[in-house]
């Protein structure tokens, strides 16, 4: 069940890949990935609130997860806790990942997906967190490519500036 719903959830079929999680961590309920792996389905299918649960559940079994704790900062800021979002950020600081890195993984998820407004909000929360990763500012810059093209072209510019390969 695990796998199915992880396929799914890869093809972007957020429901089928919820309910295959749902019978994976049914089956065995100390599995920190599916309980991870359904709070993005929940997520990604509208359902924050049960997203949450999830996500909480994987943290209460492994309380060091960054994605996890990643994925709850990004449901805590998508409901308007800001307090509870700086929280989970300095959380993944000390434990020596860089939110900035979740935040643009999500967004090339949703990209490839074809969730551009999405993306693009995921992509400047990564770039309030890190201004100078060049990779989020050439994605960055091509989403905004129709939507803002000055702001697409001050993000590129800045990411030539940092690093003159991408010229």
């Amino acid at each position: 069940h695990f796998n199915l719903g992880r396929i799914l959830y890869e093809i972007g079929d957020a429901a089928s890949a919820a309910r295959s999680l749902d019978r994976a961590v049914a089956l065995k309920p100390d599995w920190v990935r599916a309980w991870y792996r359904l709070a993005l389905a929940c997520s990604e299918g509208g359902d924050p609130v049960r997203a949450m649960e999830c996500v909480d559940r994987a943290l209460r079994l492994d309380p060091g997860m960054t994605d996890a704790i990643g994925e709850r900062a990004a449901l805590k800021l998508q409901r308007g806790d800001a307090e509870g979002y700086a929280d989970d950020l300095r959380r993944m600081r000390d434990l020596g990942a860089k939110p900035a890195q979740h935040f643009y993984q999500r967004g090339r998820w949703r990209v490839e997906r074809g969730r551009i407004q999405e993306a693009a909000l995921d992509f400047r929360r990564a770039y309030e967190l890190d201004p100078d990763h060049v990779p989020n500012l050439i994605a960055m810059g091509r989403v905004l490519r129709e939507v803002d093209p000055r702001q697409s072209i001050r993000h590129l510019d800045r990411a030539i500036e940092l690093d003159p390969t991408h010229a």
